[in-house]
């Protein structure tokens, strides 16, 4: 495959994300960046003055789509009164810490059953999946979709800077053109 041709299908692979990201968006729909460092170092067959082994420093990321619309949750104002919460809020109802140590029953469970042959046979009680309020949300498929890799180190000020100049940029763009640019007002 040609150095154009690679070029072409990189844009074609970039052209159909921002068209499924911008169709998505329009239909009211939100989600989330995700990024990470992409390190990737070179070497060279033949070390010389001006050819040695480089280490080069990228930032990969994607758009994921959420899966559970939060809408019409109400983010204008407090719950309860702040200033006086009480400390049951932060302890663990007997519903709650028993459906925490059932659930951790089944992910000890799986953990033995990888790493001890011994239990091999737990295999075959334990739950495949285990359940919750929004099992039948979180099963379906993510909806992921790849963004452009920049030539930018995270570690570098300036670049971080220049990466979430990029994101917004992006992110302004698909609001507007799929019709939801005053949803970021």
């Amino acid at each position: 495959m040609s150095h154009e041709t690679k070029r072409n299908l990189m844009k074609d692979f970039s052209e159909f994300s921002d068209l499924q990201i911008r169709e998505k968006i329009g239909q009211g729909r939100d989600g989330k960046i995700n990024g990470d460092n992409l390190d990737i170092y070179l070497r060279t067959n033949d070390i010389r003055l001006e050819s040695k082994n480089r280490d080069c420093h990228f930032f990969a990321s994607d758009f994921i789509f959420d899966r559970i619309n939060t809408e019409n949750l109400e983010d204008t104002h407090s719950i309860g009164d702040i200033n006086n919460v009480d400390w049951k809020n932060f302890v663990p109802s007997a519903e709650e810490d028993t459906l925490y140590k059932d659930s951790l029953k089944v992910l000890l469970g799986r953990i033995m059953v990888k790493y001890f042959p011994k239990f091999d046979w737990l295999g075959s009680i334990l739950p495949d999946h285990i359940s919750h309020a929004l099992q039948n949300t979180m099963s379906q498929k993510s909806e992921v979709y790849w963004l452009p890799v920049q030539m930018k180190n995270e570690a570098n000020y300036s670049d971080c800077v220049q990466i979430m100049k990029t994101y917004e940029t992006q992110i302004l763009e698909w609001y507007t053109k799929s019709g939801r640019g005053n949803y970021l007002c």
